[in-house]
């Protein structure tokens, strides 16, 4: 601050300069502040449930046996689907945050093949005529 103000005083920096990006940051500051009150009225409307123990008990038995039946490619989608964040902030302090989805967990069972999705075509292998 101490280098505005001493541009400021010097002539260096207008106050036509000044004023113009004190203009922008009250108006980006307007911004912040309506998003922060609509946030906090998202807020008070949201209500999470917590879910019961037969929900609980129901995802425990499916994340179970796809852990233990499941190929490793179903195994990394269960993962990918329940793991919400990971926070490493040592070796020793690593902090996984879960959440369980609202509905059952789809899991990818196939991969697609180096042959794609699409028939191979025939033309590829076609000879050409002589004319």
């Amino acid at each position: 601050m101490e280098r505005y103000f001493n541009a400021f005083e010097s002539g260096t920096l207008t106050g036509r300069r000044l004023a113009g990006r004190v203009e922008e940051l009250e108006a980006r500051l307007a911004e912040v502040r309506k998003r922060r009150e609509e946030i906090r009225d998202e807020l008070e409307r949201d209500t999470v449930s917590e879910p019961s123990q037969a929900d609980l008990h129901g995802a425990i038995g499916a994340i179970a046996e796809a852990m233990e039946s499941g190929n490793p490619s179903q195994r990394k989608a269960l993962l990918q689907e329940l793991v919400s964040e990971i926070r490493v902030e040592s070796r020793n302090a690593i902090f996984t945050t879960y959440r369980l989805p609202n509905g059952p967990v789809r899991v990818i069972s196939e991969v697609v093949g180096r042959g794609g999705l699409e028939p191979p075509t025939s033309a590829l292998s076609a000879r050409r005529s002589a004319s």
